[in-house]
């Protein structure tokens, strides 16, 4: 009499992303998205830091 030998198939599954590598292609798809640079995002929140401060801000040269 011949016993079968039972086979187990273990599968595992992994993140293909980490949460550093989501974030950056979550911003970079935004960014295209939007049109927008982080220093684009940078420079409007220094000029809104800038108003609400009451720093004065450049003048046009030629009005």
């Amino acid at each position: 009499m011949k016993m079968r030998q039972s086979m187990i198939t273990v599968q595992s599954e992994k993140f293909f992303y980490d949460s550093s590598s989501f974030i950056a292609d979550v911003g970079g798809f935004l960014g295209l998205l939007l049109g927008l640079s982080v220093m684009d995002i940078a420079e409007i929140l220094i000029d809104v830091a800038q108003k609400v401060v009451g720093v004065p801000t450049k003048t046009d040269p030629f009005p």
